[in-house]
């Protein structure tokens, strides 16, 4: 069943599973701010919440980048890890929650270097895509 909705939104057709998978993401960027700004947790600031929201949308658009271009174009991904899981939003997902589980237990300045390494690579990622699915 395919819902009428904009093309930007063509996510909501991948059905139960796609729509888990954001939902997932969501619900993982809403923990780690919760953690960061309710309790201040292991040293966790609003520079950390800002930066771990940051990645997680990173990942998640590269994530649908990778979905869309399976989709339409038929593209692979080059990422064996989340060739083999199969669903890009499913893989985006998990790769949101075990990330913003690694940023909690760092401390404060390893916390920044791995969202910043995690923003930096999801940034090359989600280039390399657009180029991809420009062509």
């Amino acid at each position: 069943m395919r819902a009428i909705c904009p093309r930007a939104w063509s996510w909501h057709t991948e059905g139960v599973r796609g729509r888990a998978a954001a939902g997932a993401a969501l619900l993982a960027t809403a923990t780690v701010a919760v953690l960061g700004c309710g309790c201040g947790y292991r040293g966790w600031s609003s520079a950390d919440t800002i930066g771990q929201a940051v990645a997680s949308a990173a990942i998640m658009v590269d994530a649908e980048q990778t979905r869309r271009g399976m989709q339409r174009d038929g593209i692979g991904e080059s990422n064996p890890l989340a060739a083999a899981v199969g669903n890009p939003l499913l893989y985006g997902a998990t790769f949101v929650l075990l990330n913003a589980a690694v940023a909690v237990l760092l401390r404060d300045r390893a916390r920044s270097v791995w969202q910043g390494l995690t923003i930096g690579s999801e940034a090359m990622a989600i280039y390399n895509n657009a180029m991809v699915l420009r062509e």
